[in-house]
C-alpha cells in the first residue's frame, strides 16, 4: 500500500510537473507570439536567468523576438508607405481642390465685374460710368429740347408776328386798292363824264 501511495504522489508530482511545463509552453509562445514588442521584452527579461551581471536568453526565445522585431517593423514601413501614398494622393487633390478654387475665383471675379458693369457698344463698363453717361445723356438731350423749344417759341413769335404784318400789309393793300379802284372809277367817269360833253 506505500508502495501505491508513493507511485501516486510520485505520478501526482509527475503530472503536475508535466501540466506546469505545458502551461509554461503555452505562455512562452503565446507571450512571444502576441502582445506588444514591450510585453515580449518584458517576457524575455522575466525568461532569462542571471550569470553574473548578464542575462542570459534561449536562443529560441531571441530569434522569435528578433523575428516578431523584424515584422513589426516591416509591418510599421508598410503603414509608413501606405500613408505616405494616401498623404501625396491627397496633396495631389489639395492641389486640384486649389487650381479648382482659383479658377472659381477668377470667374466669380469676371461674373461681378459683369454684374457691376454694362455692356456698352462691346465694352464692358462700371454701372455708375453708365449711369453717369446714361445721366448726361439725358441732361443733354434735356437741354437740346428746352434750347429747340425756346427756339421754336422765338420762331413761333416771329412767324405770328410776320402773318400780322402780312395781314395788317394786306388790309392796308385791300383798303389803297379799294381807294385806288375807287379813284379809277371817279375818274373814269369824270372822263366819260368830260368825253360825253365834248362830243356833239
Amino acid at each position: 500500500m506505500r508502495n501505491k501511495l508513493k507511485l501516486s504522489i510520485y505520478l501526482f508530482f509527475l503530472l503536475s510537473t508535466w501540466t506546469m511545463m505545458a502551461q509554461g509552453a503555452n505562455s512562452n509562445s503565446s507571450s512571444l507570439n502576441g502582445g506588444s514588442i514591450k510585453n515580449q521584452y518584458d517576457f524575455l527579461l522575466s525568461k532569462s536567468s542571471n550569470y553574473l551581471d548578464n542575462k542570459v536568453v534561449k536562443k529560441d526565445y531571441l530569434d522569435k523576438f528578433f523575428s516578431n522585431i523584424t515584422d513589426s517593423i516591416q509591418i510599421s514601413i508598410k503603414e509608413i508607405e501606405d500613408l505616405n501614398f494616401a498623404i501625396r494622393t491627397h496633396e495631389i487633390n489639395i492641389d486640384s481642390l486649389n487650381s479648382q478654387l482659383s479658377q472659381l475665383k477668377i470667374e466669380l471675379t469676371n461674373l461681378k465685374a459683369k454684374n457691376n458693369g454694362m455692356s456698352l457698344f462691346g465694352l464692358l463698363i462700371s454701372k455708375a460710368v453708365y449711369n453717369t453717361l446714361v445721366l448726361l445723356t439725358i441732361i443733354g438731350l434735356g437741354i437740346a429740347l428746352i434750347i429747340f423749344a425756346s427756339r421754336h417759341r422765338a420762331s413761333f413769335a416771329i412767324t405770328s408776328k410776320a402773318k400780322k404784318s402780312l395781314e395788317d400789309t394786306r388790309a392796308e393793300f385791300d383798303a389803297f386798292k379799294q381807294k385806288t379802284l375807287e379813284k379809277e372809277q371817279v375818274l373814269m367817269r369824270k372822263l366819260q363824264d368830260e368825253l360825253n360833253k365834248n362830243l356833239p
